[in-house]
């Protein structure tokens, strides 16, 4: 892999962080307030289903799934300790069904939106290693494309992702090495997918974007500025919104350059998502869900 060609986005675009436009949007840590009734969380992630739902993950294990309209109001909440202290990514594919992972217990389950168990990749507990076709080490992330294949980010031991079909069953590994080289992964900490079919992962650690075809082929590697990517969100329109957990600041990219920095939001982004033109954001170091709307 190592020798693969790839067109690379160099350095220089360190000085293209655009300057601080926080004051162009609200920010808001209380429009969302749990009720009496449940318990606090830390707030680790967040996806929407694109109809005005917000799927908030905790991590909880009591109700640690609680979904939201866009003004806070609670619509339902679930989840009886599947996952807790291992809950991780939250992903609502386009027909609705809500993806969890357990980056302790190494599993990704498959729920309907109000919480029904459909399907698990993974063996609950048990470790799995690079080259493994059904068992996870520290998975982060999930992603579902259009064709109903899964693509599992398994990086804070393993350093790869892995896709499945729509059925569960081992397709392909991308990655699989630890370390620097193009196409090789730190810490592939979320992943997404573009309207080209070519899969854009988070290298955190290594501080880049990856960009691969669905084989696994290295197309591009960005490397904009950001410290530790660790949410991103993907527009129709490819318009990336990357949220660096180093520098309290979310990205707005287009073809692997910076042309929009939100800064001094306060506390790290963990995930992040949009739903109506509005960012929703996971910020557990700040113990907080935030939405960010555009003045």
């Amino acid at each position: 892999m190592a020798a693969m060609a790839y067109s690379q986005v160099d350095e220089a675009n360190r000085a293209n962080l655009l300057p601080a436009t926080t004051k162009d949007y609200n920010v808001s840590a209380t429009w969302f307030q749990l009720p009496p009734n449940l318990q606090s969380g830390l707030p680790i992630c967040v996806s929407a289903d694109g109809k005005g739902n917000i799927f908030l993950l905790r991590r909880q294990t009591d109700t640690p799934v609680i979904v939201v309209n866009p003004q806070g109001k609670i619509i339902r909440y679930w989840g009886n300790r599947e996952f807790g202290e291992g809950a991780h990514g939250i992903h609502v594919d386009r027909n609705g069904f809500v993806w969890v992972t357990d980056r302790i217990e190494n599993v990704i389950y498959k729920f309907t939106a109000e919480g029904k168990l459909m399907m698990t990749l993974g063996k609950r507990g048990v470790k799995g290693d690079n080259t493994s076709h059904d068992l996870f080490d520290g998975p982060s992330d999930v992603f579902v494309a259009p064709n109903g294949d899964v693509y599992v980010a398994d990086g804070y031991q393993n350093s790869r992702v892995v896709r499945f079909n729509k059925d569960g069953k081992f397709v392909t590994i991308i990655g699989g090495t630890k370390g620097k080289g193009p196409g090789q992964f730190d810490l592939p900490h979320v992943v997404v997918m573009d309207s080209r079919g070519r899969v854009i992962v988070a290298d955190r650690t290594n501080g880049r974007i990856q960009v691969f075809d669905q084989e696994g082929k290295l197309l591009e590697q960005w490397s904009p500025g950001i410290r530790r990517p660790s949410g991103m969100y993907i527009d129709p329109d490819d318009t990336l919104w990357v949220g660096d957990q180093l520098s309290e600041t979310v990205v707005k990219m287009k073809n692997g350059k910076v042309t929009e920095t939100i800064k001094c939001l306060g506390g790290h982004t963990h995930f992040l998502t949009m739903d109506q033109g509005v960012l929703y954001q996971a910020a557990p170091q700040a113990n907080s869900f935030r939405k960010i709307v555009k003045k």
